[in-house]
């Protein structure tokens, strides 16, 4: 069993990708970028750029986790408008929900 350290250097190596073997096997790489995340592209064994994928690996919230991630950055505040928070926080709950129904 390897320790954590060997698993990091391990990580790191598979997401090392010369750029022979990028031009001799690009569709192997395509086909690896999601699972690793990445590469750097290294010419004569120094980097020199990424290939990243376009989509992070996050898994796709639904409506009901936005809204409650919305609603926690709402918070409770005064803007001095005769609201007091409750109201404020009802008032963009509302308009977040007709936002993410549409």
């Amino acid at each position: 069993m390897q320790d954590t350290h060997s698993r990091d250097i391990d990580n790191f190596v598979k997401q090392i990708l010369p750029m022979t073997q990028l031009r001799r096997n690009p569709g192997g790489a395509f086909k690896k970028l999601e699972k690793v995340g990445g590469f750097i592209i290294t010419k004569d064994g120094r980097p020199v750029g990424k290939l990243l994928p376009l989509h992070d690996k996050a898994p796709p919230q639904s409506k009901k986790d936005k809204l409650k991630k919305l609603q926690s950055l709402v918070g409770g505040f005064n803007i001095g408008i005769n609201l007091n928070p409750r109201q404020i926080n009802k008032l963009v709950k509302q308009s977040y929900e007709e936002m993410l129904s549409g």
